[in-house]
């Protein structure tokens, strides 16, 4: 019944509509890239880096990314959900650990971007996309390597051989 409770109520519903204004402009201000080790051992974990930055002048309050991990030879496939937000002109960094337990290459892109208002209530798809390889190498061993002396055939000898040259 106070006109201070209505003015917050008008207010509550302006902001979504003034942020989803705001999140169109900045969609395609909004670049992700992506790097990855180029190797990593099997059941190893690898590290890869997901930068995401904002070209605008506006703050991005809630930026989701989604990471797919492909290894290209199984398959095998597995998501990460990132959200976070960015300054105007501003980045963030962000670092994660994959592996597989399988050898293979692991092609790691970036599947979605949106950008959300405070609330959550209406995503606006972004343009940024982006992919990474890492290989994953195999178990290895160290070879061993033994030579044997050859019984056949005889360093020194007092008979004289035309195929061995001697002393």
């Amino acid at each position: 019944g106070s006109s201070i409770a209505f003015a917050l109520a008008v207010g509550m519903a302006l902001i979504p509509i003034l942020l989803f204004g705001t999140n169109l402009y900045l969609r395609g201000k909004v670049v992700t890239a992506i790097s990855a080790e180029p190797n990593v051992r099997k059941e190893a974990s690898g590290q890869f880096t997901l930068v995401i930055e904002n070209q605008g002048k506006l703050l991005v309050l809630r930026v989701y990314c989604k990471i797919k991990i492909e290894n290209q030879l199984n398959r095998e496939t597995q998501y990460f959900d990132i959200h976070t937000w960015l300054l105007p002109k501003g980045r963030q960094r962000i670092s994660l650990e994959t592996g597989s337990p399988y050898c293979g290459r692991l092609k790691i892109s970036v599947e979605k971007v949106k950008l959300y208002d405070c609330f959550c209530l209406c995503g606006i798809p972004a343009k940024g996309r982006g992919s990474a390889y890492m290989t994953v190498q195999p178990d290895t061993f160290e070879s061993r390597l033994t030579l044997l002396a050859n019984v056949a055939t005889q360093d020194e000898s007092d008979i004289y051989s035309q195929e061995k040259t001697g002393s």
